[in-house]
């Protein structure tokens, strides 16, 4: 999978879901953007599936591709557009998920990452790209330290992967990030899409 990565104008948006803050995302599909991506997240792999089952023929009829965070061959199995790894599934699983045979053409695979560390893992993994952050205060991880604009920059800048912005992510945040150009392919949010900013 190829991502433009040289045209702040086509920066890609990925609506994330959340077990409490985003249980039914397939009611904001259509105020998504043309051709934008769904992340797929739930604690609980039965919750995850029955949301699986709800979005993606809603989000494919619109134009949207979504990943699912998990297995890469449970992905496979819902419809999915690619598997999404958490950096802690990267640390511990990487090997054995990417073991499942070879990935049919266009297959999406992205990790976490927080770090460079995670970067490089996802660049090693064979990552399409890797969603990097907290880059901004957010309600998803309160206890985390944001990376903010500066270390954001030397981070994205630096990736040996596409990125995706992560993390408080609002449209003046998206505005101000989409200056640095290089390796930075989209912002992910929850509550952009669900609240006015």
């Amino acid at each position: 999978m190829t991502f433009q990565t040289n045209n702040n104008k086509n920066k890609t948006w990925m609506l994330v879901t959340d077990d409490e803050r985003m249980p039914n995302p397939e009611r904001f599909l259509r105020l998504l953007p043309p051709k934008s991506m769904v992340l797929l997240r739930s604690k609980n792999q039965e919750n995850l599936c029955r949301m699986a089952v709800r979005t993606i023929p809603l989000a494919h009829a619109l134009g949207h591709r979504v990943l699912l965070a998990g297995p890469l061959r449970l992905a496979r199995t819902m419809g999915a557009d690619g598997a999404h790894l958490s950096e802690a599934a990267l640390k511990r699983r990487a090997i054995k998920d990417l073991a499942c045979g070879p990935l049919p053409k266009g297959f999406i695979l992205s990790t976490s990452a927080h770090g460079a560390t995670a970067l490089i893992r996802a660049k090693n993994a064979k990552a399409d790209f890797a969603i990097l952050g907290v880059a901004f205060a957010s309600r998803s991880h309160l206890a985390a330290k944001p990376l903010g604009a500066i270390r954001f920059q030397l981070l994205a800048n630096k990736s040996p992967v596409p990125i995706m912005a992560i993390g408080g992510i609002n449209r003046a945040k998206a505005k101000r990030l989409s200056a640095i150009g290089r390796n930075l392919i989209g912002y992910g949010a929850i509550e952009m899409f669900t609240t006015k900013n």
